[in-house]
């Protein structure tokens, strides 16, 4: 039977997962003939794990052999976890995805030759943010100001043009004036974080539902139990009336992409092909940069007036709350096949497979 790790960096480990997850892990590594086992980098030294494993209906705390294969989930906080998960990576294959720098993005969808989904985007600098900015709105009057590494639609601005002057929305605060008073007034807001975190202004796109709401499309892919990427499940996001954002962390909806589609210049199966297509681009430019196989990404696609796509970011850690049965389904079986690659090159010639990254 494969040992499958899920290494975590909380306090409380197994409450350091949605339990709808944690379930759907449990009841997919049994289906699969698999045994989950919860790391705490936090009690864990190099030498002796420590950790949790379900037995006779809860968990049991206690130290743990090493497994035959690691999933990561999420980062480090500390030196000593750091040194924790460097001390497993070194002894067993791990699974360790990483977040996609919406600076980053933009970069290598353009050296794959994908310059026409690009969103147009500017990084703003610690001094001059005013500028930059007045000069982006100048080319694009309507834009959003995220952090580079923002998560789950928090912290969000919008600019654009309103009657007589301009406006800047974040969640359902708005404030109305003129350009540089708006400007002044996101600056200040900015200014402290920006010493120490990236900050970009990004033309928005108006993807909007057919009764005026704001909608992306969400594909979250996962690799499959051979190692190729698949499309779990691709669905359309939708804001509430009066909001800009759709992730479903802040209140948004979910839909079908066939409701999403209907009435609109193009058909769900036309656009169906070239998102594929698209989706699967992208998840191999991402391995390539970051020159380990990463398990899984979560795509956001805006779709304009004119049904022409637009990536606006990748996420390596997609939320699935309402697919999370599905998402385990290939978690299992990417992390099962995983430790098959590992021991059938252990138990072979013992050099690393040429393919090796086709995992």
């Amino acid at each position: 039977m494969v040992t499958i790790g899920i290494l975590s960096f909380g306090g409380a480990i197994n409450q350091s997962f949605p339990p709808l997850r944690l379930r759907a892990l449990l009841g997919e590594s049994a289906i699969q003939g698999a045994c989950l086992t919860l790391i705490g980098a936090e009690r864990s030294e190099p030498g002796c794990l420590w950790g949790e494993r379900w037995k006779d209906g809860r968990w049991e705390p206690g130290a743990l052999t090493l497994p035959d294969v690691v999933i990561v989930q999420g980062r480090p906080l500390t030196d000593h976890h750091r040194t924790v998960a460097a001390w497993i990576a070194a002894r067993c294959p791990v699974i360790a995805d990483a977040e996609i720098d919406k600076l980053t993005l933009p970069v290598l969808l353009r050296r794959a030759g994908l310059d026409r989904y690009v969103v147009p985007v500017a990084e703003l600098p610690a001094d001059g943010v005013m500028e930059v900015m007045r000069a982006f709105l100048h080319d694009h009057p309507q834009a959003v100001v995220k952090a580079a590494d923002g998560r789950n639609g928090i912290g969000l601005y919008f600019i654009d043009r309103d009657e007589g002057g301009w406006r800047l929305q974040r969640d359902r605060e708005l404030r109305v004036g003129s350009l540089d008073e708006l400007l002044t007034f996101l600056g200040g807001r900015l200014a402290g974080r920006l010493v120490y975190r990236r900050f970009l202004v990004q033309r928005y796109i108006s993807s909007r539902t057919a009764d005026g709401r704001a909608a992306d499309i969400r594909i979250h892919l996962q690799r499959r139990d051979d190692g190729t990427w698949g499309t779990t499940r691709s669905y359309v996001r939708m804001a509430e009336y009066g909001m800009r954002v759709s992730n479903i962390a802040r209140g948004g909806y979910q839909g079908s992409l066939a409701g999403f589609f209907e009435g609109r210049r193009r058909t769900v199966a036309d656009v169906g092909r070239e998102i594929d297509d698209l989706v699967l681009a992208i998840a191999r430019v991402v391995d390539d940069h970051h020159g380990a196989p990463m398990s899984e990404l979560g795509i956001d696609v805006a779709v304009d007036q004119d049904d022409r796509l637009w990536v606006i970011e990748a996420n390596a850690f997609p939320q699935t709350s309402l697919h999370e049965q599905r998402r385990a389904i290939h978690t299992i079986g990417y992390a099962r096949f995983v430790a098959a690659f590992e021991r059938h090159r252990r138990t072979t010639s013992g050099r690393p497979d040429p393919d090796a990254r086709s995992m």
